[in-house]
């Protein structure tokens, strides 16, 4: 899967996070067409379980995982220097391993706060790298994301919380709109949103168990985005991890 962004201060930044050998032809040649673009290696990776077991186990975060393994030296973040930018101002490049052990290292914080399989998590982290490492660790453990728009008023994020009932709010320090928002009934954990999550001691506990047993696979929700609300209130969309991969090896 590749995510790529070019407004809000990521202008040419690529995240590559699986090619399978039938579309890397394709990818490649359409990084080549984009003026200005980043190269980024696209990797191939065929080291998907069988038919059957593929058909219910895989994440987002386990094929992200299984890109690492294969690729751990090759870049997977690049952000050009830009001194005005709130986060990596000099620019920065990480490889696949370097995201990897990040990834991991908050994957064990939520875990051991008690957070899992049918979670949910809203997520205020702007348009920041360190919303896809937080996105794949709460993957790894079967939580799904709700992306909170920046731009979005009190009564807008009081709406989505109220709709979406998450178990945790993710976000940078000095959000005004959420802080009217928010009623203090649901955990809160404050990130810099500038280091990919490397100064997170402690995640506030879970206060509830994770409502569904088991490992998180395919059919597990990833993500809860909602829509733009221009005509009526914003609906929620329910993404599996089956929909978010597909559409990345499309």
């Amino acid at each position: 899967m590749s995510f790529m962004e070019t407004h809000n201060g990521f202008d040419s930044i690529l995240f590559v996070l699986i090619a399978s050998a039938q579309c890397r032809d394709r990818m490649t040649n359409a990084l080549n067409e984009a003026p200005g673009l980043l190269r980024i290696c696209i990797v191939d990776i065929d080291q998907r379980p069988s038919k059957g077991s593929f058909a219910t186990m895989y994440t987002v975060f386990s094929t992200f995982a299984a890109t690492s393994d294969a690729a751990t030296f090759k870049p997977f973040l690049c952000i050009p220097a830009r001194p005005d930018r709130a986060c990596f101002p000099d620019g920065v490049e990480l490889s696949y391993g370097a995201i990897a052990r990040q990834v991991c290292a908050l994957r064990d914080l939520y875990r051991a706060a008690g957070f899992g399989h049918g979670h949910r998590a809203c997520l205020l982290l702007e348009n920041r790298p360190d919303f896809i490492v937080h996105w794949l660790a709460l993957n790894g453990i079967g939580v799904s994301i709700v992306p909170i728009n920046p731009a979005y008023r009190a009564a807008e994020i009081a709406y989505l919380i109220t709709h979406a009932e998450p178990d945790l709010i993710v976000t940078l320090a000095d959000q005004k709109e959420l802080q009217k928002a928010l009623t203090g009934d649901v955990p809160l954990l404050t990130v810099s949103g500038d280091d990919l999550g490397a100064s997170v001691e402690k995640v506030p506990h879970a206060q509830r168990p994770p409502p569904r047993a088991g490992e998180p696979g395919s059919a597990t929700e990833a993500a809860l985005l909602y829509t733009s609300g221009t005509t009526a209130r914003p609906k929620g969309c329910i993404l599996t991890n089956e929909y978010v991969v597909s559409t990345g090896r499309w």
